[in-house]
């Protein structure tokens, strides 16, 4: 049996995305891994490809007693929590920082509470180290310190990218996670395909990868119906499995974040405290992404995003629908990022911020 042991904490059930990758990453470094997840994850778990999973209800306070029971009983000598922040974080921090020998870890999914908060303060007390979900954060000045906080690639699915993407037919972009006003831009996008309708029907389609019969959704499929642009779009009407949904993103062609300038706060978030899911799954993908201009200058889109002014979507549409050479050069950039998101680089690096024997 191994003497080396780190369990995984997912309080909010919440980015359950990430559980796979930080399996693949501690059994590389030669852990057991457990996980300790909110009873949310349950129906994800063999989907997930998940091993020694238990599971706590949220409704009272019981779970961090038998989170701590299981820390002494399992002697983990690593506790990464998946979302590090909230009040639940903090008051694990309060019980649990004084555990002799535990190290603490988290992932800071919001980079603006590592600045800000009483909250994120105490967190910030009680664990030792954090990751960060990309390197624009250190690029743009948000986070400074390389000691505490490092970058960590989520990028493993149990699920191989094999499939072939086929450019003779529609260019199929997907738009991921929910359709929501606080997420995506749709209000520009509707306006482009109104106007260049004519010139992209029939060339070009939309491929919604969220729940679309959220009341917003269903607001943004009223607005689609009446402007006669359903050609545009598929859309699920229900929650899709994460198998479902990498297959049917690898029929796609390019990742479109719809992140822009209108959004005002929204937009500052994305480029200074949060990511979009969509990263991760481009590189898992190798699909490139569709970006605003303002994310040119981050290394980790380089040479793998097409970059566009909002004011000229609609020539950018044109141009990748009649240039498919443009997204296949840009399939190919993955290769340049391919050495840091590798399992072997992560693990090295992992073993060089945690300060762990070779």
């Amino acid at each position: 049996m191994n003497s080396q042991k780190v369990v995984i904490v997912e309080f909010y059930g919440s980015h359950y995305e990430l559980l796979y990758s930080h399996q693949c990453l501690w059994e590389a470094l030669g852990y057991e891994v457990h996980f300790f997840l909110n009873q949310r994850l349950k129906d994800k778990v063999s989907e997930l490809c998940l091993e020694r999973c238990s599971f706590f209800s949220d409704k009272t306070y019981w779970y961090l007693i038998e989170l701590l029971y299981q820390i002494f009983k399992h002697k983990f000598q690593f506790v990464v929590c998946n979302t590090a922040h909230g009040i639940r974080m903090r008051n694990f921090v309060l019980l649990a920082k004084w555990i002799p020998s535990l190290r603490i870890l988290g992932v800071c999914h919001y980079v603006d509470k590592l600045r800000k908060g009483t909250t994120q303060k105490i967190i910030s007390w009680g664990t030792e180290k954090y990751w960060i979900l990309s390197r624009m954060f250190f690029e743009n000045g948000s986070i400074t310190d390389t000691s505490k906080v490092d970058v960590l690639y989520a990028v493993f699915r149990k699920l191989k990218p094999l499939s072939k993407q086929n450019f003779t037919d529609k260019l199929r972009i997907a738009l991921i996670g929910e359709i929501s006003p606080d997420k995506k831009d749709f209000e520009t996008l509707l306006r482009v395909l109104s106007d260049q309708k004519n010139c992209l029907n029939n060339k070009i389609e939309f491929v919604c990868l969220g729940n679309a019969r959220t009341p917003f959704a269903l607001q943004v499929r009223e607005k689609i119906a009446s402007a006669g642009l359903e050609s545009f779009f598929v859309f699920y009407d229900k929650f899709i499995p994460d198998a479902e949904l990498l297959n049917v993103l690898l029929t796609c062609h390019a990742i479109a974040t719809l992140i822009h300038p209108s959004q005002s706060d929204i937009f500052r978030d994305y480029l200074y405290s949060n990511i979009s899911g969509a990263y991760n799954l481009a590189y898992w993908a190798s699909i490139p992404l569709l970006l605003e201009k303002s994310f040119e200058k981050y290394s980790d889109f380089q040479n793998i995003a097409y970059f566009y002014d909002p004011s000229e979507l609609g020539k950018a549409l044109l141009d990748l629908q009649s240039n498919r050479h443009i997204l296949l050069s840009l399939q190919k950039g993955f290769q340049t990022h391919y050495p840091k998101i590798s399992l072997e680089f992560q693990v090295r690096r992992m073993k060089k911020f945690l300060r762990l024997s070779p």
